[in-house]
């Protein structure tokens, strides 16, 4: 679960033009249901004004179709 919310929160934040991207160490994972967990963790990065800032991350992370899927990404500063 964990590695999967890594990816997406990296690609999100690249996406935005973010560098430099530093997730935490280690993340808490909670299962939620049965088929889902939300995990957390928090994000450093540089802006495209190459301002520094550090932000809380959340994922959830859901079984759809047979696979593990990240169904939400949210960052609050």
């Amino acid at each position: 679960m964990e590695t999967l919310c890594r990816s997406a929160a990296e690609a999100g934040l690249e996406r935005r033009g973010d560098s430099d991207i530093v997730l935490s160490a280690s993340m808490d994972v909670t299962l939620l249901a049965d088929e889902e967990y939300r995990v957390q963790g928090s994000a450093t990065y540089r802006d495209e004004d190459d301002s520094g800032h550090t932000t809380n991350l959340r994922c959830t992370v859901r079984l759809e179709d047979g696979g593990w899927q990240v169904t939400a990404v949210r960052f609050n500063n």
